[in-house]
C-alpha cells in the first residue's frame, strides 16, 4: 500500500461544481465613508484580497472613483517604499508614529 504522499489522489476526478462566496459591505458603509471624507478624514483600505477585488470593493464603497485604475492599489511589497520614516506621521493623519526616544 503506497504512503499518502505517493497515492494518486488527484487522478480520475470530475468537477461537479464551483462555489463562490460574496460578503458585500453593509448598505451604510458608503454613506459613512462619504460623511467622514466630508469631515476631512482620509481613508486607507488594507485587505488581504487580490488587487482587482480590493479595487472593486473600494469603488463600491466610494473610496475611489469608478474610473480609478489599478495604480490606486498598493501591493504589500510596494508598501515599504511608500511609508514615511517612523519619526513622521502618515500624510493626512493626526497622530504621530514617532519612534521611542525620538
Amino acid at each position: 500500500m503506497p504512503g499518502l504522499a505517493e497515492a494518486p489522489v488527484y487522478e480520475d476526478l470530475t468537477v461537479l461544481g464551483l462555489v463562490g462566496v460574496v460578503g458585500p459591505p453593509s448598505e451604510e458603509v458608503a454613506g459613512a465613508i462619504r460623511r467622514c471624507q466630508d469631515a476631512g478624514i482620509r481613508f486607507i483600505m488594507m485587505t488581504g484580497d487580490q488587487p482587482l477585488t480590493a479595487l472593486a470593493i473600494a469603488r463600491h464603497v466610494g473610496l475611489v472613483s469608478d474610473d480609478a485604475g489599478d495604480d490606486e492599489v498598493v501591493k504589500g511589497p510596494e508598501l515599504g517604499d511608500r511609508a514615511p520614516p517612523r519619526s513622521r506621521s502618515w500624510p493626512g493623519s493626526t497622530g504621530s508614529t514617532s519612534a521611542p526616544g525620538a
